[in-house]
C-alpha cells in the first residue's frame, strides 16, 4: 500500500519538476524602437519589390491584345493598393513611436 502510494507522489513531483522546468520563461520586451525599424524596413522591401512588377505592368499596358491590357490595369490597381498599405503602414507606425 505505501509502494503505490509514493510512487504516485514521486510520479507527481517528476511531473511538477518537468512542468516547472519547461514552462515559458519570460521574455525581455522588444524596444519599440526596433520594432518601428523592423516595420518601416519590411515596408521598404515590400515597396521595393512591388517596383518592378509596376515597371511590367507600363509594358503590359502598350500591348495589342485588349485582355492582356485589362489584366494589366488589374495587376497595377493591386500593385498601387499594396504600395498604399505598406506606406500608409510605415507612416502609422513612425507617428506612435513620434507619440502624435
Amino acid at each position: 500500500m505505501i509502494i503505490p502510494a509514493l510512487t504516485f507522489l514521486l510520479g507527481l513531483a517528476c511531473g511538477a519538476m518537468i512542468l516547472w522546468i519547461t514552462r515559458p520563461k519570460p521574455r525581455a520586451p522588444v524596444p519599440l524602437v526596433e520594432i518601428v525599424t523592423l516595420v518601416t524596413r519590411a515596408c521598404h522591401d515590400l515597396r521595393g519589390a512591388v517596383s518592378p512588377a509596376l515597371l511590367m505592368v507600363e509594358r503590359l499596358e502598350s500591348h495589342g491584345d485588349e485582355n492582356v491590357r485589362h489584366a494589366a490595369g488589374v495587376i497595377a490597381e493591386a500593385l498601387d493598393r499594396t504600395a498604399k498599405i505598406s506606406r500608409a503602414t510605415s507612416a502609422t507606425v513612425k507617428k506612435h513611436l513620434s507619440g502624435s
